[in-house]
């Protein structure tokens, strides 16, 4: 169903790329989204107070406390989007999904 959904999402017109991170687990609870919401809230904070850093071009994904970053951004840029994720306590993982500009 992974390799399924992943085509789908292949096939479609002006998609430029698709990356494969679907998780197969149990349905999140009430109470689990709400942490991953907050910890979302937590690193967008984060990346906002770092300088030279334009946090509107990342977007911030937490499910089940993965961090996941995505946008069109310089290497550099991404190098310090992904330490700063890393240090904001609660995040267990960082996945990046950065493009060059």
């Amino acid at each position: 169903q992974k390799n399924i959904a992943f085509n789908v999402a292949k096939s479609i017109t002006n998609v430029g790329n698709v990356y494969n991170q679907l998780r197969v687990g149990k349905p999140s609870s009430a109470f689990d989204e709400a942490k991953d919401l907050w910890l979302a809230g937590r690193v967008k904070t984060a990346l906002i107070k770092k300088k030279g850093l334009h946090s509107g071009q990342i977007s911030i994904i937490v499910h089940d406390s993965n961090l996941y970053l995505m946008g069109i951004v310089p290497n550099k840029k991404q190098a310090i989007a992904t330490d700063v994720g890393r240090k904001v306590p609660g995040v267990k993982k960082v996945v990046t999904l950065f493009e060059n500009p």
